[in-house]
């Protein structure tokens, strides 16, 4: 089964779970303002540069290897979709070394819940991923007035093209709060940061979900660009239409996505911060991992 113009991140106990955003309080209104120091946003925009020759397409690409449920290659992938290019722009940026299995094992730490391969702890979605273990992010703070939007997710939904019957990180209908800038907001909002390249995470419409949601239930954020904000401020993106990664004023952007995204939330790279999950995201992989997942 094909992701739906990336409204999932890769291909993951009954009962609801409420998230962390939803039980420790979402941190999107009271966070310091972000300044990525000059290193990260030169790595960032090296690793943009590398990774733009990919080709993009409408394809679930990377897996858990030869002899799991997704035998697709762990990665890095020449074939991307938006958020596995983002993924693969993170990794390259933090890898602790040069070469693909540096890139690799960075990648594995942000694919799955607590860096623990497998389809019940992969992140399947953006919005659980970033909510509950969003190494090396860290959300950026939003102006007064942000909106928000509560969603339940459906990861059996996903696993049911796979025949995966396993547990999930989280459980079968997580819920999760996410606070975000309005659209019309965002060209002075990026005028207001620091110089700096960061990572926006893009709040689907109704339009958005009549025409991809392809019946995988209630999400938010389903499309991933970066924004680099020096001199005029540029989104760089994988694009399925296009089937390319190219850049565009963000002014441009935001015009041209009137209708199918409605609002934005801001993340900053923050590679110094600790690589260990929160303790309950690490209780729930050991949990999946215990129960066949």
């Amino acid at each position: 089964m094909r992701t739906p113009l990336c409204a999932l991140l890769l291909a993951g106990c009954p009962g609801e779970v409420v998230s962390s955003a939803v039980l420790h309080g979402a941190e999107g209104r009271s966070a310091p303002s972000a300044t990525p120091p000059p290193d990260t946003a030169s790595r960032l925009r090296a690793a943009i540069a590398a990774e733009r020759g990919r080709t993009v397409a409408h394809v679930d690409p990377l897996g858990e290897g030869p002899g799991a449920l997704d035998p697709d290659p762990e990665g890095p992938a020449p074939v991307v979709d938006c958020v596995t290019w983002v993924q693969q722009v993170l990794a390259r940026a933090v890898a602790d070394a040069p070469g693909d299995a540096a890139i690799a094992a960075a990648l594995r730490r942000i694919r799955y819940f607590a860096g623990v391969p497998g389809f019940g702890t992969r992140k399947h979605f953006v919005d659980s991923w970033l909510a509950w273990d969003p190494w090396p992010l860290r959300r950026m703070a939003l102006p007064p007035g942000a909106a928000d939007v509560r969603v339940r997710l459906m990861p059996r939904r996903v696993g049911a093209a796979r025949g995966y019957r396993g547990a999930y990180v989280g459980g079968d209908a997580p819920v999760v709060d996410v606070p975000y800038l309005r659209r019309d907001d965002t060209a002075a909002w990026a005028r207001a940061v620091p110089e700096g390249v960061f990572l926006l995470a893009a709040v689907a419409g109704p339009a958005w979900h009549a025409d991809h949601n392809d019946g995988l239930g209630d999400m938010a954020q389903t499309h991933l660009l970066f924004l680099d904000t020096a001199a005029r401020p540029t989104v760089w993106h994988a694009s399925i239409t296009a089937g390319d990664v190219r850049g565009e004023p963000l002014d441009a952007y935001l015009e041209r996505v009137e209708g199918t995204f409605v609002g934005f939330v801001p993340w900053a790279m923050a590679p110094g911060s600790p690589r260990t999950a929160p303790g309950w995201v690490r209780d729930e992989a050991a949990r999946v991992v215990a129960a066949g997942g």
